[in-house]
């Protein structure tokens, strides 16, 4: 186990669950499984992505925090963020993008005791397609 020295370990944010779900074909929805064990207040970010420049048009319930088209070997990227506090939750989620496109794919994960005001939009990198490679510690 892990001690936290210093901190309030029941304040500081905790990973809980998470799903993830593909469309894998041209189909314009993308249904995203319930991550399991959310409670009410729990912080809950869904990154959507695609090959090809379809839109998110609809996905009931959640904000968009941010989205990103880039383009890699010649093909468009696109990355969207969304966020919502869960309340009430039950059941998948049905993500409707702009247009069918091949490889919708997402993943939702929920977080308890998160910042829910947190702006991702605020990340380096996140609106401009500027890829960051992170280094490992050093040894």
């Amino acid at each position: 186990m892990f001690a936290l020295v210093g901190q309030n370990a029941a304040s500081l944010p905790l990973f809980i669950s998470m799903k993830e779900g593909d469309n894998g074909n041209s189909d314009s929805t993308l249904t995203l499984g319930d991550p399991g064990s959310i409670a009410d207040g729990d912080f809950l970010i869904a990154f959507i992505w695609n090959r090809g420049n379809a839109t998110v048009s609809s996905f009931t319930g959640f904000t968009q925090r941010a989205a990103s088209t880039i383009t890699i070997d010649s093909t468009s990227r696109r990355l969207e963020i969304w966020t919502k506090v869960a309340s009430s939750e039950s059941g998948d989620y049905t993500v409707n993008m702009s247009s069918g496109q091949d490889a919708n794919v997402g993943v939702i994960l929920c977080y308890r005791n998160a910042n829910a005001t947190l702006d991702l939009a605020t990340i380096t990198g996140i609106n401009t397609g500027a890829v960051t490679r992170c280094s490992g510690p050093s040894p």
